[in-house]
């Protein structure tokens, strides 16, 4: 398995293992089925590329989490965004043979779209993280 699929697991599992979080949301998903109820908390793009450093096998992965949310306002998609990002801060995580050297959040956005049934908010989140090969 690459570093990036059990960064994800992992990430998932954090947020899942939240007291308050998975209550505040229909679900979190890699892709949320359809017909999911809003709101909810999905995985979204992610990209990996290397980084070795001192004969150690290293990654450096970017990823999002989308917030999806049916409210009149921005309020509740702002709300959980900053939700997630407490249960990431230096959250200690099991990724098997690898090493979460660093999880650091890279930015976050909230824009509006329209779809069939009205207006949506959509948040995004962005980290980076570096994950360690276990030697």
């Amino acid at each position: 398995m690459l570093a990036a699929d059990i960064l994800q697991a992992g990430v998932y599992d954090a947020l899942q293992a939240d007291e308050a979080l998975p209550l505040r949301v229909s679900g979190i998903y890699d892709q949320p089925p359809s017909g999911s109820k809003y709101p909810y908390i999905a995985m979204g793009d992610a990209t990996a590329s290397t980084n070795n450093v001192k004969g150690r096998r290293g990654t450096s992965t970017t990823f999002d989490i989308h917030i999806w949310s049916a409210e009149n306002s921005q309020m509740q998609v702002k709300e959980l965004m900053h939700q997630i990002d407490e249960v990431l801060h230096d959250v200690p995580m099991d990724l098997g043979n690898f090493e979460l050297v660093s999880l650091r959040f890279v930015s976050s956005g909230v824009i509006r779209q329209f779809n069939q049934e009205g207006m949506l908010f959509r948040g995004r989140l962005t980290y980076q993280a570096l994950i360690f090969g276990q030697s």
